[in-house]
């Protein structure tokens, strides 16, 4: 029927509504893997690029007949023929087969070189 047919004007009604009830225990949060491999690649990320930012270069010039290992305390990135350091002091160990090993101090400071 249409209201044509009937004469009545049609109505609208709100239902009936109840609040969710706020006492209920809310269900856990979902801690899935991939949120927390997804956080810490973040946070890798972050503190590489922190220390990227903040680093500065350090050469180390070996003359030497034999190759030379070079070793320097502290947290370092080699980067090809440089080594990354943040600022502060440093102890540097070269040492070479047929030479007699070599320990000295370096303190890295505002230069960026």
């Amino acid at each position: 029927m249409t209201q044509h047919e009937t004469d009545q004007p049609l109505s609208i009604e709100p239902s009936a509504f109840a609040p969710l009830d706020t006492t209920a225990a809310k269900p856990p949060g979902k801690q899935t893997p991939r949120r927390w491999l997804l956080i810490g690649s973040a946070a890798v990320f972050l503190l590489v690029m922190g220390f990227l930012l903040s680093a500065h270069s350090l050469q180390i010039v070996v003359t030497a007949e034999n190759p030379a290992e070079v070793s320097i305390s502290g947290l370092v990135l080699p980067f090809g023929q440089r080594y990354l350091l943040r600022r502060g002091e440093y102890e540097v160990t070269a040492s070479a087969e047929g030479y007699h090993t070599m320990v000295t101090s370096v303190t890295v400071g505002q230069q960026d070189s």
